[in-house]
């Protein structure tokens, strides 16, 4: 697969950043300067949960950030933060008050590195790319909005990467499969030549196949290899054994 790589694109939440802590526990610590606090001691875990299903439902409602609702990424993020402190109890209007403003301060917040941490094996990796693979074109390949230029830059992983395919500026996004073929026009590589590393098989896995490139999937559990339709060579545990194989070293075992 490797020999005829001319283009490595990368996902980014999740496989090269995560953020520096729970969901949850950032909203409420934000939303406490604005006069809301915990409604009982399952707050934080239940914010956690109530985001991962609104974010799941406002994407399908409003894909792309809003992009085509003509809405600004923060008016989207707003709204998702404010259904998901609504689902847990956050609904006086005095509440709404308060959110508004908080949810404002919150997309501010997260457009800074100091709010995410870079996966131990990411720097290394892009690294040893640049010095020893310097013919591959690196890219971003991500469902983000413009935060993500300033995010990398302050984690000082920016400079490593020719191109940044970000869905809320392309105007296409993951699973789209036109997301994949723009990125092959964009860099004049054929799809045997393109592969892309994410950790999502829906978004970074299928699509990618779709259109004949190459594709991984990073799962620390392996399960992804057994998901029907994936291939279980296409699945990697972690970056650095990703490293291994993309510069040569295939013997190593998975660990």
């Amino acid at each position: 697969m490797f020999k005829s790589i001319r283009l490595l694109s990368f996902d980014i939440t999740k496989t090269l950043i995560t953020t520096s802590n729970e969901i949850g526990a950032e909203f409420m610590k934000i939303a406490s300067k604005y006069g809301l606090s915990p409604k009982n001691d399952d707050t934080v875990a239940r914010l956690n949960e109530s985001f991962a299903k609104n974010f799941k439902h406002l994407n399908q409602e409003l894909p792309n950030f809003g992009l085509k609702s003509n809405m600004t990424s923060m008016e989207w993020w707003s709204r998702l933060i404010q259904l998901s402190f609504a689902d847990v109890g956050y609904n006086e209007q005095s509440d709404r008050q308060k959110l508004e403003q908080a949810s404002q301060q919150l997309y501010k917040y997260f457009s800074r590195g100091n709010l995410w941490h870079l996966n131990p094996d990411a720097r290394e990796l892009l690294s040893e790319l640049r010095k020893q693979k310097p013919d591959i074109t690196l890219a971003v390949a991500s469902n983000f909005d413009e935060r993500l230029e300033t995010i990398l830059r302050d984690l000082d992983i920016r400079h490593f990467f020719n191109f940044m395919f970000v869905s809320r500026q392309c105007g296409l996004a993951k699973p789209d499969q036109e997301f994949f073929q723009h990125i092959l026009k964009t860099v004049e590589v054929k799809p045997n030549e393109y592969l892309h590393i994410g950790d999502d098989v829906e978004n970074d896995y299928f699509p990618v196949k779709k259109i004949h490139a190459n594709a991984l999937i990073m799962d620390p559990t392996m399960e992804a290899s057994e998901i029907t339709g994936v291939d279980p060579n296409d699945v990697v545990p972690n970056l650095k054994y990703f490293q291994k194989l993309i510069l040569n070293q295939e013997n190593d075992e998975k660990k």
